[in-house]
């Protein structure tokens, strides 16, 4: 399974964006973008998923859900 740390990281690479101009573009802070992509997260936020997941151009589900 793909971690959301590394799907978030995998996209954001691919786009070509730094963590800064994707925490911008996804209207979240610097620092909870860190923690995603560290995956210091404890639990998941259903509004940040929606904000990462409209700026990486994926529906938020395909960040957290298992890979075939």
């Amino acid at each position: 399974m793909a971690r959301l740390c590394t799907r978030v990281k995998q996209l954001r690479a691919a786009l070509g964006v730094s963590q800064r101009a994707l925490a911008s573009k996804a209207g979240i802070s610097l620092s909870t973008l860190v923690r995603y992509e560290r995956n210091q997260v404890t639990s998941f936020d259903a509004e940040v998923l929606d904000k990462l997941g409209r700026a990486l151009n994926v529906e938020p589900s395909f960040l957290i859900v298992r890979c075939p």
